[in-house]
């Protein structure tokens, strides 16, 4: 409110000045007109230069006002910036240790602007296995993502990493512990190689032994500069299924404690989508893996799934389990069959 008085005061005070030197000089001409010191073609030239002359006010009002407005906005930078420094060091700044057994949500809830998207949610991730959250979207697989990577807070109850409780983790040792993958992870437009190689301190050679190993990335063998091919701003010199290979296999070479795997499988093929769920269930051998998918394909081979339905009711248990005592999760599985059956005749 306080600024757009000020705008509507900055520009009425410069279109008044703009205004009355323009009248004053149209008067001043007009004067000279009837004695007959200027011309009609003199009289409008000078009316038309006296309104350019006095033009550049009027746009010294507006750029008052982006001023104004630029201060505000860069207070709110500075206050934000400001709260946070002071949350962060109002933390524990408690490590989290490098083999963490399980992740455990202890009758979390959270609300945004007085709309609660998750009520008492109890249950537990463990190492080593794929526990996957399905459900139509809006229905807060997103915000439990969040809630891990320390980007919202609970409203209510615990989350645990092994026996820490998150809110004593600091900021920076939950980034150390915690990758999240999508599709929208970044890749650096350098070599495949170089995008690689954030996440590792091996050789092109060791890196190529380590992949064939794990039958990883195999469309290396298609491409003429392998390792060394330039993958363009963010892999747009590659195919999808590329680009989202590289992704999980940085993410599987960083070696963290904690995986969240989000839509990763999706827009590829059902043969790519396959290639990164390998990658899915290797990285589950040392890791905590947390899988956020609507694809129910994938949702079906995990071994533990969360599902939200859309009365935002918990189900938890095997997929088979599942498939028998929820009508929702049965039907979103048939309704996705009946799909992929049509799409591949």
């Amino acid at each position: 409110m306080e600024l757009l008085k000020f705008q509507l005061q900055s520009v009425g005070y410069m279109d008044g000045v703009m205004y009355i030197g323009v009248g004053v000089s149209g008067f001043a001409a007009a004067v000279s007109l009837s004695h007959g010191h200027l011309s009609l073609f003199s009289l409008i030239f000078f009316v038309l230069i006296a309104t350019e002359f006095f033009a550049p006010i009027r746009e010294m009002g507006y750029g008052m006002h982006l001023v104004m407005m630029n201060t505000k906005m860069a207070d709110r930078i500075y206050t934000f910036l400001d709260s946070a420094a002071v949350d962060d060091s109002q933390e524990n700044k408690a490590s989290l240790p490098t083999d963490i057994k399980e992740i455990r949500f202890d009758n979390v809830s959270f609300s945004y602007d007085n709309t609660k998207i998750l009520s008492n949610l109890s249950f537990t991730i463990p190492k080593g296995k794929i526990f996957a959250v399905a459900g139509e979207s809006g229905r807060g697989k997103t915000t439990i993502a969040k809630l891990l990577q320390k980007q919202l807070s609970v409203s209510e109850g615990k989350i645990f990493f092994g026996q820490q409780d998150l809110a004593d983790v600091s900021l920076d040792a939950v980034k150390e512990s915690v990758m999240y993958v999508s599709p929208e992870s970044y890749l650096f437009n350098g070599t495949i190689y170089e995008n690689l190689a954030l996440a590792t301190d091996m050789s092109q050679a060791q890196l190529l032994t380590w992949l064939n190993q794990r039958h990883l990335m195999t469309f290396l063998q298609d491409l003429p500069e392998g390792l060394q091919t330039v993958v363009g701003e963010n892999g747009n010199l590659l195919s999808p299924g590329q680009r989202q290979q590289i992704i999980c296999a940085r993410a599987l070479l960083a070696k963290r404690p904690i995986y969240i795997f989000d839509e990763m499988t999706s827009s590829i093929d059902s043969e790519n989508e396959q290639l990164l769920y390998d990658y899915i269930k290797l990285t589950a051998q040392n890791a905590i893996v947390l899988v956020i998918s609507h694809k129910m394909k994938q949702v079906l081979q995990a071994e533990q799934v969360l599902f939200i339905d859309s009365k935002r009711t918990i189900s938890l248990g095997r997929p088979e389990a599942l498939l028998t005592t929820n009508a929702e999760f049965k039907k979103l599985v048939s309704t996705q069959e009946e799909l992929e059956a049509i799409l591949h005749g």
